[in-house]
């Protein structure tokens, strides 16, 4: 489950990120289009003013030509040269003029042409823009909804499972309570102080020895009873068979009594195998949800662990312990793959917990890149 909310959460931050990348792209692109509008109302403005001094051009033109017509309208032999001269000054001016006003047309039709392509780029990065925010919110949305259902389920079912666990553990609170009014205590929170001189131990002990001489009393009245029934009641120094009897009893009764103590060793050897059994996978459990490593012990002496980060059951690796008690490594197809991390953290630095927590790390994080 915090594995499953782990690969969620990471998918999540990293469609954040996307997301973000869009919308920088989408800012730096609207600028850019800001930008280019300025550049446009810029060169109309230009524009304008450009008419504007070719109007003024062509006026000052037009007023040279009417100053040329006057001068010729006289008749004056001696300002012919000089006429001729100035025509020639006007033409150059109105020439230039011409040529500036092409030039400047010209340049006009370069920004026009570079406005026009600008805007084009705008619309295509706008529409790959749009494009790629609407695939990124739609496209993993059909994944997710079959993940959310699946998570939901197991929350629902946890929280049936915790709510048994929790009543279970009500039951189990009032029972131990009830066993505390009852007279049991916890041995490792309640430390018991007996007496030297205890009047309940006493009594308990004069108890014992009045049944075990009860014992005694009724197991030689039974031999006494039985040897007078073998005998028909005619029996000689009776006192001395039930002693010899007592002191030497029958070979089936030690054989019962031998059967029912190894029937007691076998049930007890059964119940502790049990217990062991029980504790010893619990403590692997725990093992494996501290460590990140499931512990299994092939043979003698040689320990596997597979990690639960692990892409395939088949990579694990070996530990062997020698007779001096120090663990090497024995090699595997996985520890061929990871021997950088062998010469770093066991060759130079000659710790095995440094080395399967880098281990630990690294497959998280290829799991986690692999999810992203």
């Amino acid at each position: 489950m915090m594995l499953t909310q782990g690969e969620l959460q990471t998918s999540m931050h990293s469609k954040q990120r996307n997301l973000e990348q869009h919308l920088a792209e989408n800012r730096k692109l609207t600028t850019e289009l800001t930008t280019e509008k300025n550049k446009v109302s810029h060169s109309s403005s230009l524009i304008k003013q450009l008419q504007r001094k070719l109007l003024l051009v062509t006026r000052e033109r037009d007023s040279y030509r009417s100053l040329l017509d006057s001068y010729e309208n006289e008749v004056t032999i001696n300002f012919d040269l000089e006429k001729k001269a100035q025509i020639q000054r006007l033409e150059a001016i109105v020439q230039g003029y011409k040529e500036q006003s092409r030039e400047l047309e010209a340049e006009l039709q370069t920004v026009t042409d570079k406005l026009v392509e600008t805007q084009a780029q705008c619309c295509q990065l706008q529409q790959q823009l749009n494009t790629a925010i609407s695939s990124d919110q739609q496209a993993p949305s059909l994944e997710d909804k079959e993940l959310i259902i699946q998570l939901r389920e197991r929350m629902s079912e946890l929280e049936s499972n915790l709510i048994i666990t929790q009543r279970e553990k009500d039951i189990l609170e009032a029972r131990i309570e009830q066993r505390h009014l009852q007279g049991d205590y916890d041995p490792s929170k309640t430390k018991v102080v007996h007496f030297t001189l205890n009047p309940c131990a006493l009594a308990q002990k004069a108890r014992c020895e009045e049944l075990q001489k009860l014992k005694e009393e009724n197991e030689r009245l039974t031999k006494r009873n039985q040897i007078l029934e073998e005998h028909g009641g005619n029996v000689e120094d009776l006192t001395v068979q039930v002693q010899e009897k007592l002191l030497h009893p029958s070979p089936s009764k030690e054989v019962e009594e031998m059967r029912a103590q190894l029937q007691r060793e076998e049930m007890r050897n059964k119940r502790l195998m049990e217990v062991f059994k029980k504790t010893s996978q619990e403590f692997r459990e725990v093992c494996y949800q501290l460590t990140g490593y499931k512990i299994d012990i092939p043979c003698a002496n040689q320990y596997r662990l597979t990690s639960m980060y692990a892409d395939c059951p088949r990579d694990h690796f070996l530990f062997q312990q020698n007779s001096q008690g120090e663990i090497q490594m024995l090699q595997t197809d996985f520890s061929l793959t990871v021997q950088d991390a062998i010469e770093l953290y066991l060759q130079k630095h000659n710790s095995i917990p440094l080395f399967l927590s880098h281990i630990t790390m690294e497959l998280f994080g290829r799991q986690t890149m692999n999810l992203g």
